[in-house]
Formats: structure tokens, sequence, C-alpha cells
């Protein structure tokens, strides 16, 4: 099972993105829109991924990311996978300090990233450190 810290974007930017994905759909793409909006599937900007969390690490959060006003600029895009046979459409949040910082926080609280975060040396699989995969928005999978 997979965990991640991600952030909600403001009505503004959901209604963009969703957008776009109503035009991959309308292409005929895969897309992560469905066919109703749903609480627990909406864009957000992942900041952090692994295998699993740290169980102190959901009780820390909460303060990690209070009062969070960040101002994003969404940028490239960029294909994550294959991921189970499939590859994922991302929009790149473009890399700022106060983003930056943001992910050390949150992840100096999740717990350090192996120096091998693909799982295989028994650690965490992470997918997100600090100044190295950028943030990012999802947009088909």
């Amino acid at each position: 099972m997979a965990q991640s810290v991600e952030l909600l974007l403001d009505d503004a930017a959901e209604a963009a993105i969703r957008v776009q994905w109503d035009r991959l759909a309308a292409a005929g793409l895969p897309s992560e829109r469905r066919a109703a909006p749903s609480e627990h599937h909406r864009p957000h900007l992942t900041l952090y991924a692994a295998t699993a969390l740290p169980n102190a690490a959901e009780e820390a959060l909460p303060a990690v990311v209070a009062g969070v006003d960040l101002e994003l600029q969404l940028g490239s895009l960029s294909i994550f996978g294959p991921r189970g046979g499939r590859f994922i459409l991302v929009r790149q949040a473009a890399a700022s300090v106060p983003l930056l910082e943001l992910q050390a926080r949150v992840a100096s609280v999740c717990g350090p990233i192996p120096a091998a975060s693909s799982g295989l040396d028994g650690g965490p699989r992470t997918s997100r450190s600090p100044g190295g995969c950028r943030p990012s928005v999802p947009g088909t999978c």
C-alpha cells in the first residue's frame, strides 16, 4: 500500500485542472476524470510519497501544513511510469523557495529518504525528496 502527503488546490486551480482532464477524456486519452466529482479524487499536489509513512507523521503533519498558502505555477508536462503498465501524465509545479521548504519540512516529519528509494533495499519506497523530484499534479493514468 502506498501513502502520500498531498495538498489540495484552491477552487480556481481545481476547476482549471478538471477542464484539462475533460479535454484529455474528450480526445480519447486516459484521464483522471471521473463521471462524478468525488471528495476522494481531486486534483492535488503530491509533496511526498512512500510505501508507508511512520505513524508519528500522521500526528505531526497537520502542524507542518497549517496555514500553508502557496502560490503555485504549473509548468511543463512530464510522464511518470510505467506503473502497473500505465503511464501518468503530470503537470510539474515550478520550484519555489516556499514550496521546497515545505517539501523539506514534510520529508523531515515523514522520515529520511533511503539511499535506494526503490524499496529493494528493504527500506520504504519513496518517490519524493526535497529538491529532487518536483511536486506535480496528476493528469492521466
